[in-house]
């Protein structure tokens, strides 16, 4: 493959010192030699540095940034406003990739396709065809590109290759103000950009479950950007007339398994006060209300069903005691 272009691919780090090697490691392996691999630390605390400081002074295409903690979006930005490169790519510091990774997606960029997209080990095509599928998102082509993207792509930055020169015409960035569900949002901000979007039918990304995901933090901004990312998301569909009900079921279902997960988070981490009044505002939100009465038409397991619906705050904290005494 002929190397003129450059790919740039951003890495945020913190606290991923068990983690961190390997992700370095397997985008230093790419079949693509022309690329620079941007290693921005946003303040780590362990040993992330310590493990990557060795592996960026023994190839001169790693560059390693350090920077207070500031969270996870200006560190991407950072990396983005640092990159050279004429493509971007994205890689978080918990995952690998593929040594064809790059080159197999950089394959299907030319001057009609603005975004190309490959399969992750979390997600499965099922619609039978090997090859690689082509669309450009107006109203016709959306609703096709949505069932099948939906069904196999990271709502994230990863497992994507983007063009910088569109990033740096249309000064795309992801919002500083949100701590959840940025990444969401800057993939669609530049999605609305695109003429043409390809998708591949091959894993090349590897995502990693973190164990600690149970004790992160909950708070009312990450429920209050969780929200406008999803309202976000819900009216970039209805633009390009993906609004139907039977088409709307995969949106219901994502925005309902957040709103399960941060409901458990919600009554796993905090007291009952707190806990109350982040509940209540939550289930209260338009958008939340408005899927739960779409619920009959997710697939989704009953007892999830159930307390979803349920607006008691003390069930909650009810399945949230048994479901901790049974993992005992």
């Amino acid at each position: 493959m002929d190397e003129q272009y450059k790919v740039s691919i951003i890495v945020p780090m913190y606290n991923a010192e068990k983690s961190i090697r390997r992700a370095v490691e397997s985008l230093l392996c790419q079949d693509y030699y022309n690329i620079e691999i941007i290693l921005v630390d946003d303040g780590s605390t362990d040993d992330t540095l310590d493990e990557v400081m060795a592996i960026a002074a023994s190839d001169d295409r790693v560059r390693l940034i350090k920077k207070k903690h500031t969270g996870v979006s200006l560190t991407r930005n950072r990396g983005l406003n640092e990159s050279t490169g004429d493509y971007i790519a994205f890689c978080d510091s918990d995952d690998y990739v593929d040594e064809t990774y790059i080159s197999s997606m950089l394959r299907y960029l030319d001057s009609d396709t603005d975004m190309v997209i490959c399969k992750t080990n979390h997600f499965q095509r099922t619609d039978g065809q090997d090859g690689p599928l082509y669309y450009r998102l107006d109203k016709n082509y959306c609703k096709e590109w949505y069932i099948s993207a939906s069904e196999y792509a990271s709502r994230g930055p990863v497992c994507k290759i983007f063009k910088r020169s569109i990033i740096r015409q249309h000064n795309i960035e992801f919002d500083e103000t949100l701590c959840f569900g940025e990444d969401l949002l800057f993939v669609l901000n530049y999605m609305e950009r695109c003429r043409r979007i390809c998708l591949l039918n091959q894993i090349h990304y590897f995502i990693s479950i973190r164990n600690d995901s149970l004790t992160r933090s909950i708070t009312q901004a990450k429920i209050d950007s969780l929200l406008i990312a999803h309202k976000t998301y819900y009216e970039f569909l209805c633009r390009y007339g993906f609004n139907d009900r039977n088409n709307m079921k995969y949106y219901w279902l994502t925005l309902l398994e957040d709103y399960y997960i941060n409901c458990i988070f919600i009554y796993s981490r905090l007291q009952n006060k707190n806990a109350k009044n982040l509940f209540y505002r939550f289930s209260r939100a338009d958008i939340i209300i408005d899927a739960i009465i779409h619920i009959k038409d997710i697939r989704m397991s009953l007892h999830k069903k159930i307390l979803i619906k349920c607006k008691s705050p003390w069930m909650w904290r009810l399945f949230v005691k048994l479901a901790g005494k049974r993992q005992r």
